[in-house]
């Protein structure tokens, strides 16, 4: 996956979970974490658990406190990567 963020802009990508038919399902109930790292540089994402999704969220101020353009990206569900992918910034 690959996302764009754009300094001093707020930020939200989406993450959902479907069946084998593409079809959305509800978001298993679990820990999810998100953590945005490059080198040293790692911090913990905001993320918003709604029943069908799952939200990423970053303020304004945070876009604009991000000091790569490229940075790394896991989410995990109870400790397991479920996703990764590259964090874009323009």
């Amino acid at each position: 996956m690959i996302f764009t963020a754009s300094k001093g802009q707020p930020f939200r990508e989406e993450f959902t979970f479907k069946n084998e038919k593409g079809r959305p399902v509800a978001i298993p109930r679990g820990d999810y974490r998100l953590v945005l790292e490059r080198g040293d540089y790692v911090r913990e994402g905001n993320l918003k658990i709604a029943p069908n999704a799952i939200y990423w969220n970053m303020t304004a101020e945070e876009t604009q406190a991000l000091a790569y353009s490229t940075l790394y990206f896991t989410l995990a569900f109870n400790g397991q990567e479920i996703a990764r992918g590259v964090l874009r910034v323009n």
